[in-house]
């Protein structure tokens, strides 16, 4: 479907973004795909592909020479391995290919008068040069992804829309990622009941929740507030994540003087920023001499 897309046939939906819509049926349900175009994915993509490709042509042009140094029994062979060669290749074109004879004297030393050196072998020859008509087909198939939905309205749910919604999954799949991380322990757990898998999985979406809630919250407050925190990098922002707010909690010493007076230590002005956006519900953890 990507192959067969026209640029010029796409409409424009917003800054950097085409699309072009055609309906299908899969499994007997009928759908909506959407083929959509981004120029910066686009240029993203051609970079990567222009590293790739050079790699790929010396690499393929390696194997060229390696493969024409070799001496085959019959011509067939040569021809065979060829063949081979030019069907895997990806990144480069190969010109005046010849199949040539080897000959050598059956005899060691100088040759006598007259006597005709006889066949030994046939080699490939030709020339192997980087295809700028493979790198341009590659290049026509960047920046392209396809969206499906079964939801026909194109009116209530146009194709900017439904790009919208599929950007917007990106924070919950980043706040998976984030789950599986070592830091969790998740990788150690072995559940060999689906029921105890499934019971895992409500508590990993949940933590997901508490996560995400936090993070909006704290990055709306801060906007409110006019407030900045510093990130990783000692750089002001109002979007810090709630792993580097967790992050920056740890070393905060809860210190019970006489059993009953208790003192937080540590506690800086960054701490003091974070609490002041979360309110009152976390600020008596934190200030309260009381439990």
């Amino acid at each position: 479907m990507i192959s067969q897309t026209i640029r010029s046939e796409m409409i424009s939906i917003e800054e950097g973004y085409f699309v072009k819509e055609e309906t299908s049926s899969y499994s007997g349900i009928n759908q909506r795909w959407i083929v959509i175009f981004s120029e910066a994915a686009y240029q993203r993509e051609c970079k990567t592909l222009n590293k790739n490709f050079q790699k790929g042509s010396e690499k393929e042009i390696k194997a060229f020479y390696k493969l024409s140094g070799e001496v085959f029994s019959c011509p067939h062979d040569a021809e065979k391995h060829l063949r081979k060669f030019i069907k895997e290749g990806k990144y480069t074109d190969i010109s005046k290919i010849e199949i040539v004879e080897v000959k050598k004297h059956p005899t060691t030393g100088r040759p006598k008068k007259g006597v005709i050196p006889s066949t030994v072998g046939h080699q490939i020859a030709g020339e192997i040069v980087p295809s700028l008509e493979k790198k341009q087909a590659l290049e026509k198939s960047k920046g392209f992804f396809i969206l499906a939905t079964n939801d026909l309205n194109n009116q209530d749910f146009p194709p900017g829309a439904v790009l919208k919604t599929y950007k917007s999954q990106q924070s919950v799949e980043r706040g998976f990622r984030f789950l599986k991380s070592p830091d969790f322990l998740v990788s150690s757990l072995f559940l060999k009941k689906p029921e105890r898998i499934e019971a895992l999985l409500m508590v990993m979406t949940l933590c997901l929740l508490v996560y995400s809630a936090l993070e909006y919250k704290v990055r709306q407050k801060l906007r409110e507030n006019g407030e900045q925190f510093l990130d990783q990098l000692k750089k002001p922002t109002q979007n810090p994540t709630t792993r580097w707010v967790f992050f920056c909690f740890l070393g905060l010493h809860i210190v019970i003087i006489n059993g009953t007076k208790r003192q937080v230590t540590n506690l800086k002005e960054r701490h003091r920023t974070i609490l002041h956006c979360l309110g009152p519900p976390y600020q008596r953890f934190y200030y309260s001499e009381k439990w």
